[in-house]
């Protein structure tokens, strides 16, 4: 690029001066031109699809809580429906004898419970979808990625269930049953969905304890703390139960965690979608984030906190954007 080209392109709408436009030119030198994108956020390519998929991916989460919501009442209401004593769990052998040879009733847990897993697919989708690029705090990133996690420990577990009533509707006998009473050789079988369940909802109540607390708008911390508090204990019970054999109330907790979920759900996942850069924009700014916000303390009082401003930001001092060990190539 010469002088006069330069000089020109100084005096566009860019908002940069001619100096930072010299210093921009030679700190991009080393890059492959086609790589680098001027006043451009948005790809030429899916805009059209944008509009349709949008609508559906902006009503993951609502929808994964209440897919959930619904099949796990209805296991509740059918497992006393059967004839059912005190309070329904996942373990098929603690339940009363007329529940547990019913080929019926495990029919219908199986069916309902592949409704739970679409509810479980859902919130993964809303995973993939979520913007979590970096202009967004380390919290919320990192909310997301618990979120990865934990949805893939719940589809698992979810599954290993299913499995589970569909082996008892084909093969469950008295005869059966008292061979396992006698031998418990498929106790880690049936209990293994149970012990990596109770991990999935520790790490549920984590991550949306990220994802709340740590968004810039968000909607009611009070959510962060209650999801986090619900989903826990209903972790921690299910994994007492699992070694004890108490803690049968672990299903309770967590009915009352997923409504939790669900009506938090209702407010944050729309304001979510408000602030989220459209499918086909490659945009990483978050325009609600105000500049003047002291937000540049690290975890040590020497920290420092370099902020690369974008185009559509407006001028900015460009040397002071260089993060440490680029000092010596401001100089060359």
């Amino acid at each position: 690029m010469d002088t006069y080209d330069v000089q020109n392109f100084g005096h566009q709408d860019s908002g940069y001066s001619y100096q930072q436009e010299v210093e921009m030119d030679g700190f991009n030198a080393h890059i492959d031109p086609q790589y680098i994108i001027e006043n451009d956020s948005c790809s030429p390519r899916g805009e059209i699809h944008s509009p349709f998929i949008g609508f559906f991916s902006s009503k993951f989460l609502r929808t994964g809580f209440i897919l959930q919501v619904i099949s796990l009442s209805l296991m509740f209401v059918f497992y006393w429906a059967f004839g059912g004593s005190g309070i329904f769990i996942f373990d098929l052998y603690a339940a009363s004898e007329n529940v547990k040879l019913s080929q019926s009733f495990h029919l219908t847990v199986s069916t309902l419970m592949g409704i739970y897993i679409t509810g479980t697919l859902y919130i993964a989708l809303f995973q993939v979808f979520v913007a979590d690029n970096s202009k967004l705090v380390r919290g919320f990133r990192a909310g997301s990625k618990i979120l990865s996690a934990a949805v893939t420990l719940d589809f698992i577990s979810s599954v290993l269930r299913m499995v589970q009533y569909i082996y008892a509707y084909y093969y469950m006998s008295m005869k059966w049953w008292t061979k396992y009473q006698q031998t418990k050789a498929d106790w880690i079988f049936f209990q293994f969905g149970s012990f990596i369940n109770s991990f999935s909802l520790i790490m549920y109540g984590a991550s949306f304890f990220y994802l709340e607390a740590y968004h810039d708008e968000g909607t009611h911390e009070e959510y962060a703390w209650i999801n986090m508090i619900l989903f826990g204990l209903s972790g921690l019970a299910e994994l007492l139960m699992v070694f004890t054999g108490f803690g049968s109330l672990f299903s309770v907790l967590l009915l009352v965690s997923i409504i939790s979920g669900t009506v938090w759900s209702m407010s944050f996942e729309p304001l979510l979608e408000k602030w989220s850069p459209a499918l086909h924009s490659r945009d990483v700014n978050a325009d609600f984030m105000p500049d003047s916000k002291e937000c540049n303390q690290g975890y040590g009082s020497d920290s420092t906190y370099y902020q690369m401003q974008s185009i559509a930001e407006g001028p900015m001092d460009h040397m002071s954007a260089y993060g440490p060990g680029m000092e010596d190539y401001q100089h060359q």
